[in-house]
């Protein structure tokens, strides 16, 4: 299927570490919430417009597939043409900024300029020089047409850039030790798995609301005996990109210590969309 590539950015809030926000005690999306207009982006739109506002120097990496396979992925599941529009630079905050909801629901609505029409969707990603107020967020899906992907709080979960997270206590808890487990995984492949996390959540995924075909949410919570519940609206398939660990910081540093992160819609995922196009 032919695209444009004109540019690109993106970006939700469970409970605690979460990547959607709900805004509710259950799962139940709100008419505003993600995933509400989820029949939308997987069966009417021909076109779906990804427009990207980003701080300076806060976008993919050009020299890697990262992008290109953004797109690939929401074409695999919306059966809609992917055009990137690259929009504006935001103001620099630097990496330590603590971006609050208010401030991302405010530039969502100062900033995106691209209409929904008749045959045309719309997500508008936030492309954060920072990180977000709830600490470990790597992604937040906030609206029912845009997520923020945090560049600072990816940046710290790769280990690329010596960052107190990269260093682990010694036995005698004097001292730091550098981190010397397995090799951690490039900032763009955490960027590709979280932005294809974040817009899965837009599609609805997983039983947020889309229906599925076969049972694949996450059932058991994964942190008992704490207010986080990953489980919601997560695939219970750990080689799917909505699978629950790709919420936070701590959670992708220990499922990426190889190298990989998954970034690929599972064929659950696929299934559930496709049974919605069926039904067109």
């Amino acid at each position: 299927m032919a695209r444009k590539a004109l540019g690109i950015t993106l970006l939700v809030l469970v409970a605690s570490s979460g990547c959607t926000f709900l805004d509710a005690l259950g799962p139940n999306v709100q008419a505003r919430g993600p995933g509400a207009a989820y029949d939308s982006y997987l069966a009417e739109a021909e076109t779906v417009v990804v427009e990207i506002d980003h701080a300076p120097g806060a976008l993919w990496d050009e020299d890697t597939p990262a992008e290109e396979q953004f797109v690939d992925e929401l074409e695999r599941v919306t059966a809609a043409e992917i055009e990137i529009r690259v929009d504006e630079e935001l103001p620099e905050q630097g990496e330590d900024y603590a971006y609050a909801l208010g401030e991302l629901r405010d530039l969502h609505a100062e900033r995106q300029d691209t209409e929904v029409a008749n045959d045309t969707e719309v997500m508008h990603v936030l492309f954060l020089d920072g990180r977000f107020a709830q600490e470990g967020t790597l992604g937040l899906s906030f609206d029912t047409r845009a997520f923020a992907l945090f560049k600072g709080e990816i940046r710290d979960s790769t280990c690329e850039n010596d960052a107190p997270v990269c260093q682990l206590p010694c036995p005698d808890d004097e001292v730091v030790c550098e981190r010397k487990a397995t090799p951690a995984t490039r900032e763009w492949k955490v960027t590709r798995a979280v932005g294809i996390h974040e817009a899965g959540h837009l599609l609805g995924l997983v039983n947020s609301p889309l229906p599925m075909v076969q049972d694949h949410e996450m059932s058991e919570d994964p942190e008992p005996d704490t207010p986080a519940q990953e489980n919601r609206s997560h695939s219970s398939n750990e080689s799917s990109v909505m699978w629950w660990q790709l919420d936070s910081a701590a959670d992708i540093r220990e499922i990426g210590e190889g190298g990989e992160v998954p970034w690929r819609f599972g064929e659950q995922d696929v299934a559930d969309a496709r049974a919605i196009q069926a039904e067109g």
